[in-house]
């Protein structure tokens, strides 16, 4: 008996996907291209098995779009990589762009925003015509792909968040998700991010680390992202020098060229 071929379904999650297309906007912006040449872009050697299932993810995420003879990356695509973060433009299309693929657009009528343990998506996907391990595969992409908009959709709406209430200590829920706005920021699929400008502030900081302790940062003066990426090296170092201080039979110091960015900063 012949094996039943799945139903079509992006063989990348979105947050992969998007590093591919992120590869043939560098090397063609919005110009027309062949199969090939996108093939290249993506530093495979040729059209094969595996590139043209990349290729194939691509588009059905709506990253690139047909252009004559070829395809170039989609007004979505182009909008996620050159609009910043805090901007509408980018989160409206990366959210439409991540829901593209017609087994997404399904899986979302179906079950809504709170999906449904993996075994009931499997049967689902079984039941309508896919092998199981190609269903195992459509989850975890699936899964993958909502959890990127989750923390896009979060690290837009923190960044829109008046200042006074950025400073407050996080409620347990909230703090749970800080972890993966932060991931969404670091992995920005903008290509022309700049580091944050620079602010003349005294701005006070307050986190909850446990039931019995908090932690307050007071900022003064002009902070940038050179300086608080010294404080991080810091507190990863005073971690360090402080875990077991029992230990410690001389006088600890801060390794040399730490110490020398500090006084240069």
């Amino acid at each position: 008996m012949a094996k039943t071929r799945s139903p079509n379904y992006p063989q990348l999650d979105f947050a992969e996907a998007l590093e591919k297309a992120k590869l043939i906007y560098k090397a063609a912006h919005q110009h027309s291209i062949s199969d090939e040449e996108i093939a290249a872009a993506l530093k495979y050697m040729s059209l094969n098995g595996r590139s043209m299932g990349v290729i194939s993810a691509i588009k059905k995420y709506g990253l690139l779009e047909p252009a004559g003879d070829g395809y170039r990356i989609s007004e979505d695509a182009f909008n996620v990589f050159e609009l910043p973060v805090d901007n509408k433009e980018h989160i409206e299309s990366l959210k439409k762009m991540a829901f593209t693929p017609q087994i997404f657009v399904e899986l979302r009528e179906t079950y809504g925003d709170n999906l449904p343990n993996d075994q009931i998506l499997r049967h689902y996907l079984i039941k309508n015509k896919f092998n199981p391990d190609k269903a195992d595969e459509v989850i975890k992409n699936f899964r993958a792909t909502i959890e990127l908009v989750t923390q896009a959709e979060e690290s837009y709406n923190e960044i829109m968040r008046p200042t006074a209430l950025q400073t407050q200590v996080l409620p347990p829920e909230t703090r749970q998700r800080h972890g993966a706005v932060t991931a969404y920021r670091q992995q920005t699929f903008n290509l022309n991010e700049e580091p944050s400008e620079s602010f003349d502030v005294t701005k006070e900081l307050k986190f909850t680390l446990s039931d019995e302790s908090e932690v307050q940062l007071l900022f003064r003066g002009t902070i940038n992202q050179s300086g608080v990426q010294k404080l991080i090296r810091l507190l990863e170092v005073s971690f360090d020098l402080h875990i077991e201080p029992k230990k410690a039979s001389v006088q600890q110091s801060l390794p040399l060229e730490l110490e020398t960015d500090l006084q240069q900063g």
